[in-house]
């Protein structure tokens, strides 16, 4: 059976991956970049092609 590499429902991701294929910038939370939306309120984007959307990784990311 393969090692699982993201996390699953009601875990605690350890670091994050980017979802877009090209990217795959793996970090930390503390990594990503903030990123008004509307009206105040911040969402967390990738620092390398800014997407919005991350996978949670089971391990802490290499650096």
């Amino acid at each position: 059976m393969p090692k699982r590499k993201y996390t699953r429902m009601k875990e605690q991701p350890k670091g994050y991956e980017c979802c877009n294929k090209k990217c795959k910038w793996q970090g930390q939370i503390a990594d990503q970049v903030p990123v008004e939306v509307v009206n105040g309120f911040f969402d967390h984007a990738c620092p390398k092609c800014g997407k919005f959307e991350f996978y949670g990784l089971i391990e802490n990311p290499i650096k």
